[in-house]
């Protein structure tokens, strides 16, 4: 077999001993070039595996891999630069190669990416702009979470009211 042949089994995965590709949706690809990917995380996926995994259940790291393989035919580079919440639905950027890696990484940790987030809250809040500044470090009981800690690295969030609903939720 050399590289490019296409190699046809007409016989199912279990069949062979193989274990079958897992069962989830082809990712929403956002944006894709050949130094970086943007997919859409939906609600409810860990963006990475994580002590809390249920069963079966597959991170979304490895849909886009998995989807990218069977695309490409091949395992392809990607490396994930950061996560979000299960709960929370949004943009989540990969890097597609070993000399993006690096660049990208820094831009991180050097505080050069603005994250912004769109929030529906229960309540009418009090203010119309604020700036929340508080050290974030890992939360030392629990492997996967961070928390507010005075040891932890700087950290701002800037939250804005767009709107007031009539039925008590704010859009923050």
């Amino acid at each position: 077999v050399l590289p490019g042949d296409v190699v046809d089994i007409l016989r199912g995965a279990s069949e062979l001993g193989i274990v079958p590709l897992p069962d989830t949706e082809k990712p929403t690809i956002l944006h894709q070039d050949r130094w970086l990917l943007v997919a859409a995380k939906p609600a409810g996926v860990l963006s990475a595996a994580a002590e809390n995994m249920q069963p079966g259940e597959v991170p979304f790291d490895q849909q886009v891999l998995v989807a990218m393989a069977v695309e490409e035919g091949k395992r392809p580079f990607l490396r994930l630069l950061h996560r979000l919440d299960r709960v929370t639905s949004g943009a989540i950027l990969f890097a597609r190669n070993r000399e993006a890696l690096p660049v990208l990484t820094a831009a991180w940790s050097e505080g050069l990416v603005e994250r912004v987030y769109v929030a529906v809250v229960e309540g009418l809040p009090e203010f119309e702009e604020t700036t929340i500044e508080r050290p974030i470090a890992r939360d030392r009981s629990h492997a996967w979470r961070f928390m507010t800690d005075l040891t932890g690295r700087p950290a701002t969030t800037e939250a804005q009211v767009v709107s007031r609903l009539d039925s008590g939720l704010t859009v923050v």
